[in-house]
This record gives C-alpha cells, sequence and structure tokens, in this order.
C-alpha cells in the first residue's frame, strides 16, 4: 500500500478513529475517550479553536511527515461515532 501511495503522490489523507458507544458501556471510559479526542485534535495548532462537533470532518491540518507519510499531505481527522 505504502509503494502505491509514494508513487502517485497522494494529496490528502483521512484519518478516522471509530468509536461505538451503548448504554452498557462504561461511562466513564466513553467521557475519557472524549477528552482523549479533544486533546488530540488540539494538538495540532491549525485545530486549536475549532469547534470540534460528533462525526466531523476536521482539517486539513499540516503533519510533519517522513518516513510513511510525505510532509505534503494534508490530514483530515475524524472520530465517527455509532450508537449501538
Amino acid at each position: 500500500m505504502y509503494e502505491q501511495s509514494s508513487t502517485n503522490r497522494p494529496l490528502l489523507a483521512l484519518l478516522l478513529v471509530h468509536e461505538f458507544q451503548s448504554a452498557n458501556l462504561n461511562g466513564d471510559k466513553l467521557r475519557q475517550n472524549a477528552a482523549d479526542w479533544e486533546n488530540f485534535v488540539r494538538a495540532f495548532p491549525e485545530l486549536a479553536t475549532a469547534r470540534v462537533e460528533k462525526n466531523q470532518i476536521l482539517g486539513p491540518v499540516s503533519i510533519p511527515g517522513g518516513g510513511r507519510v510525505p510532509n505534503s499531505v494534508s490530514l483530515y481527522p475524524r472520530k465517527l461515532v455509532t450508537e449501538l
């Protein structure tokens, strides 16, 4: 997959975090997940003041790059929430 990506020179990437929610799950852990996502998003200067809503694609953000993902790729983080 990487070789194809580097050959095609992608312009963007989607980082998808999929969270499942249910009344049967631990509420403390769900709140911690929400806080962790918020902290992750705030780590990007471009999103420091962004309003983070459920099932929203954020970005683009710049990434340092190197290795498998070049710094020319714009990253779009998203957290998808599925209610069970």
